[in-house]
């Protein structure tokens, strides 16, 4: 933000962002994308709006309402949350496009559960293999809440992703241990960040580095508690430092 004003509306004549009007990340793409295609058809598929909030763990009033729809049309939550979870499974080796992703979505519910079902339970096998890795290449140190370090180079290529991978490994942290934690995932040219810690900012983080670290030239974003940093290799260390200085 620059005098109140995004950045990109010197670029842009028409942008949507939920954070300008008092919004955050619990208002998806992809249930922006359903009240957009609402005001150009008055029929939209509303249930991908659930599946969406689903998918990047929406929580508040607008994803209720919204899961309430998807349930009238026989999407239960569970169902909901398969369909998210084999979507981003298939959409990390196929193209947007692909009509194995549209049948996911699209089709019938007799044809979308027929394919979930057989899609997750490699997604479950590859996610519980990836854990049990990690769980060998983790320190956890801190003292107030628990800094928790991954690493996930092994991670360079297959499902699920760096990012992917650290964000199982938060949830199933922030299951076995009931106070704060912040979770990175280390990687050669780049942490990714997720917390539950308040007061906490990846683009603050951020624009600091490149402010007070140029010869990091770290770029990224993200939400304010789940995120990725990238930047040079050499100055990883200096990195690491900043996100746990931020932390304090």
């Amino acid at each position: 933000m620059i005098d109140g004003k995004s950045v990109i509306s010197e670029h842009a004549d028409v942008f949507i962002n939920p954070y300008l009007v008092g919004g955050d990340s619990n208002l998806t793409a992809g249930m922006l994308g359903v009240e957009i295609s609402r005001l150009i058809k008055k029929n939209p598929i509303s249930h991908l709006a659930a599946i969406s909030g689903i998918g990047d763990r929406a929580e508040g009033k607008e994803f209720d309402q919204y899961l309430r729809i998807a349930k009238e049309k026989g999407y239960t939550k569970e169902f909901a949350r398969s369909l998210a979870r084999c979507v981003d499974f298939e959409a990390y080796y196929l193209s947007g496009d692909s009509k194995l992703i549209h049948d996911l979505l699209l089709s019938d519910l007799k044809e979308q559960k027929i394919k979930s079902f057989l899609i997750e339970n490699e997604v479950k096998k590859l996610e519980d293999e990836a854990k049990e890795s990690l769980l060998g290449l983790t320190n956890i140190s801190g003292q107030g809440f628990k800094i928790i370090e991954i690493n996930v180079e092994s991670l360079q290529w297959g499902y699920p992703s760096q990012g992917k991978a650290t964000g199982l490994m938060f949830r199933h942290f922030e299951n076995e241990y009931n106070e704060k934690i912040l979770v990175l995932g280390i990687g050669e040219s780049a942490i990714t960040i997720r917390t539950n810690l308040n007061n906490f900012d990846v683009n603050e983080i951020i624009a600091q580095l490149k402010e007070k670290c140029k010869h990091a030239a770290a770029g990224g974003g993200g939400h304010e508690v789940a995120g990725t940093i990238h930047f040079v290799a050499a100055a990883k260390q200096d990195v690491l430092n900043a996100i746990k200085d931020h932390a304090k």
